[in-house]
């Protein structure tokens, strides 16, 4: 029998067919991931899905429709995952993100075709914005580079 380890994630889109993406350290090998995590006991997913996405981006977000559910494996605890994946949508002002540097070495827009992104998150293919109608950034906090901890991504 199998005991999944249930994890959400956040698909933040903007206009461009671009997404929100982490760039990360794991054992020393980066990874590119979409901001999000396991909840903790006693909080909803919507929950989990706001206190990571702030705690790992800075952001303030507004979950919506779920984007995909993906199975998959994590190394680290040897367990099979299961992915939760929400649209969300920016709202408020951005703050520096509590876990840049920790294990966060970059957060920016990466295109939904960029292949460094498909090979870590295959399922943000499906997420095309002129598809689906979706974007996010309404706030416009990250069209231009305002400090160094935020986006350097295309603007």
């Amino acid at each position: 029998m199998n005991h999944y380890l249930v994890r959400v994630s956040a698909a933040i889109l903007r206009p461009r067919d671009e997404v929100l993406a982490l760039r990360q350290l794991d054992r020393g090998l980066e990874r590119i991931a979409l901001p999000g995590g396991t909840a903790d006991l006693n909080e909803s997913l919507e929950e989990a899905l706001v206190r990571e996405v702030r705690e790992e981006t800075g952001c303030e977000v507004l979950p919506s429709d779920i984007a995909c559910v993906a199975e998959g494996y994590n190394d680290r605890w040897s367990q099979p995952t299961l992915d939760v994946c929400f649209y969300a949508r920016m709202q408020g002002r951005v703050q520096a993100p509590e876990r840049l540097g920790e294990y966060i070495v970059g957060i920016e827009w990466m295109a939904l075709d960029d292949p460094s992104l498909l090979t870590f998150v295959p399922h943000v293919a499906g997420f095309k914005c002129s598809r689906r109608g979706r974007y996010v950034d309404e706030t416009g906090a990250f069209r231009r580079k305002k400090a160094a901890w935020n986006l350097n991504g295309p603007s």
